[in-house]
């Protein structure tokens, strides 16, 4: 009875999260108070972007690699697990074989623990989430109670998890906004007053999961090189005054802060600027928690031309398109002409016309042109 009770008083405290954040933490310190664990961690990422991080009694840096863990590399054991229903670590892997794990090294020992209990809250295309139990070292191994009791939570935290998701997902559609942020070719980060992510498109977690150079987590944004994290991290806490000087003295648009990423291959800097938002004054809503927006740019990113608007706007032929869209991709005349199957001296007569109707003398003048005026920027 007093199981049940303690199960109860959990799914409350899950749907009071949903409308109240910070109660997070409260409800995920339930759930380690309903299985006499010592430690919890509910994770939630939404097209691979950290949503949700709620701790209860782990330290910041041990749940940040646990959430790496599990959102970019999870264990085949943890795998096996269906989705929806709880059960012991010892269960799917053996204590010999779990002790030789990068949890276990990086989360587990340092913490003092050693059982676990973990449940695979959602696993879909665009949304993950896990709950993870452990127990301090000495301590018994959980049950089938304790397995039970926690599957009980499952269905209720799926659905505050998809109620959050889609309360925050509704303003930026009814901006008419969240399709195009996760169509973006280059990344995009909001920040709330805290520095801490509320929203990151596909494009920014793509460039932060080769762990190479830019970071993101719960937290906030940093990179491998100290250096370039406090140069950061420096540059959105100025945003965040200039932000708050903005509503209180109605300034007009500030200049973004350019910030560069270094990585540890010998690839060229991640370029991020960093730009302030002026408070909403209206209440609710991730737009009016937005406080810093980044975007990321890579460098390296190969300049996709959209021919049929290269055409439209310079009034070019089909072919005319097809050949300025392959000389601001970094081929010569001679490359374009091999890949567009005609003769060199064919190419040459239309680089001439192109040239003609966009009132350019060279072809470095024209792939300039063509970069500020035919760039695709929507997948």
């Amino acid at each position: 009875m007093v199981r049940l009770e303690q199960v109860h008083i959990a799914i409350q405290l899950i749907y009071d999260a949903v409308l109240s954040p910070q109660r997070w933490n409260e409800a995920v310190a339930q759930m380690v108070a309903m299985t006499n664990s010592d430690r919890g961690f509910l994770c939630a990422t939404q097209f691979g972007a950290p949503m949700l991080a709620a701790v209860c009694g782990l330290e910041h840096e041990r749940a940040s690699a646990l959430q790496q863990e599990l959102q970019n590399r999870l264990p085949d054991w943890m795998k096996n697990i269906p989705t929806g229903l709880a059960r012991r670590q010892s269960s799917g892997i053996s204590d010999c074989d779990f002790k030789r794990t990068y949890i276990y090294r990086e989360v587990v020992e340092p913490e003092r623990m050693f059982y676990g209990l973990i449940l695979p809250v959602a696993r879909q295309r665009d949304r993950e989430s896990y709950l993870t139990l452990g127990r301090r070292l000495g301590a018994t191994d959980y049950d089938q109670e304790d397995e039970f009791a926690t599957t009980l939570l499952a269905s209720h935290l799926s659905a505050a998890l998809s109620i959050r998701s889609r309360l925050a997902g509704a303003e930026l559609r009814d901006n008419g906004a969240f399709d195009i942020l996760t169509r973006l070719e280059f990344g995009v980060i909001l920040l709330d007053k805290n520095a801490c992510p509320l929203f990151v498109n596909p494009y920014a977690e793509k460039l932060s999961s080769t762990n190479d150079g830019l970071m993101i987590s719960h937290r906030g944004v940093s990179s491998l090189v100290l250096e370039d994290t406090s140069k950061l991290r420096a540059a959105i806490a100025s945003a965040l005054r200039v932000g708050a000087a903005q509503r209180k003295t109605d300034m007009g648009p500030c200049r973004a802060v350019r910030c560069y990423i270094r990585r540890r291959s010998s690839r060229l800097p991640l370029v991020i600027r960093v730009v302030p938002v002026k408070p909403l004054d209206s209440a609710g809503g991730i737009g009016s928690l937005v406080r810093v927006v980044l975007f990321v740019l890579d460098p390296e990113r190969s300049a996709e031309i959209d021919p049929p608007v290269v055409a439209e706007t310079f009034s070019l032929t089909r072919r005319e398109s097809e050949l300025a869209a392959l000389l601001a991709r970094g081929n010569n005349v001679a490359q374009a002409a091999a890949q567009m199957h005609i003769g060199l001296e064919t190419a040459r007569g239309y680089l001439k016309s192109v040239q003609g109707k966009t009132q350019t003398h060279h072809q470095g003048e024209l792939v300039s042109l063509l970069l500020r005026g035919g760039l695709q920027v929507l997948r």
